[in-house]
């Protein structure tokens, strides 16, 4: 069976490795074990829609690593642990972080979230 997120097979010549690094580190901070089971299953379809717009939000895993690194992996476990998560309330606490905004109009953009009149 082939990983159906094409970033993990390659992207813009980031070797394989990174983006399955980030995609582990991801699953292990939203929760979802090694093979993409959901262990919140409540909200299984939009923690996968979250990870997936985390791994194209930047062409380099390493900008997320580094949001990560630097607040963000506190901002997701937030966002995720809201009730409901990932509803327009839960981002506004860190709507001046520039990475979250893009996130958020990533997250529009896929449907996960609908569109704002903010």
């Amino acid at each position: 069976m082939t990983d159906p997120n094409p970033r993990t097979q390659s992207h813009r010549c980031v070797p394989v490795c990174e983006w399955r690094e980030l995609a582990a580190h991801l699953d292990e901070i939203l929760g979802l074990d090694v093979y993409g089971c959901e262990i919140h299953e409540r909200w299984s379809g939009r923690l996968r829609a979250l990870r997936e717009a985390l791994l194209w939000v930047d062409p380099d895993p390493d900008t997320v690593h580094g949001w990560l690194r630097e607040g963000g992996e506190r901002v997701l476990r937030d966002l995720v642990g809201g009730s409901p998560p990932l509803c327009h309330a839960t981002f506004r606490p860190y709507i001046a972080d520039p990475f979250v905004r893009r996130l958020r109009k990533l997250l529009i953009k896929r449907g996960v979230l609908p569109r704002s009149d903010e």
